[in-house]
């Protein structure tokens, strides 16, 4: 049963939209709990659920796929997908395409580090430690110096390895690191930068603009609902979105 979601006195209505025509088709990658396949080859995760209720309440056909990132942006170069989430540095990249001019998503790199180990003074400190980070995203390995070894795993040991000072540095997102920062008193953490994704829709897509601004807006306004606070607190995601 479709329900009609209302906020500050208007209402989303529903587009009238060719879902073959108009369909979006977009992908995620592991980045849980944004977007993940969960033990059931469900995709699943704060982002793709989100999408469900959009194609629902809006009549946006949306499709989501899942790819690793390496070829998610080879699809949309080759414009096989019109809808992703991308960081505004791309945007050369991407010219194709339309991105919405406020971000979706504003997270916050953080170093966390044992409090046995001493104070870091620069992020040059961390010369040699060894710091650990998610099989699949050392991609953050970027944002440290180089001569780092990088210890992998998967984001279910992350905490359990930091908890039994089998690592004393962990490089992670903020606003997925729950357990962690409930336990804050017992490590310090440093700041390192922020990363923001933007809504961008290829420019061939009909009125991509109005779409790109209708699906962000009911973003902002489903994690404010009952529904939406029970998904963030079931997913363990402790951000928001939009700035």
């Amino acid at each position: 049963m479709k329900v009609t979601l209302w906020f500050f006195g208007f209402c989303f209505f529903p587009l009238i939209l060719s879902a073959q025509e108009n369909l979006l088709r977009t992908a995620i990658s592991n980045f849980p709990p944004l977007s993940y396949v969960d033990d059931n080859q469900k995709i699943t995760g704060v982002i793709p659920e989100t999408y469900r209720i959009i194609s629902q309440e809006l009549g946006i056909p949306i499709k989501i796929e899942h790819y690793p990132i390496l070829r998610i942006r080879s699809m949309m170069q080759a414009g096989i997908l019109n809808m992703y989430l991308c960081a505004k540095a791309s945007e050369q990249k991407y010219s194709d395409f339309y991105f919405y001019e406020k971000p979706l998503i504003v997270l916050t790199t953080i170093l966390f580090q044992a409090r046995s180990e001493p104070p870091l003074t620069s992020i040059e400190d961390l010369q040699g430690k060894d710091v650990l980070m998610e099989l699949g995203i050392q991609w953050l390995k970027n944002l440290i110096p180089a001569s780092n070894s990088i210890q992998a795993s998967r984001f279910s040991t992350l905490h359990t390895k930091l908890f039994e000072s089998r690592a004393n540095y962990l490089l992670d997102i903020k606003e997925r690191m729950g357990k962690v920062l409930a336990q804050e008193n017992a490590f310090r953490q440093y700041p390192i930068s922020q990363l923001k994704s933007y809504i961008c829709l290829h420019k061939n897509y009909p009125d991509a603009q109005s779409v790109a601004k209708q699906i962000y807006d009911f973003f902002l306004f489903y994690q404010d609902t009952e529904e939406g606070k029970n998904l963030f607190e079931q997913q363990g995601f402790n951000g928001r979105f939009g700035e």
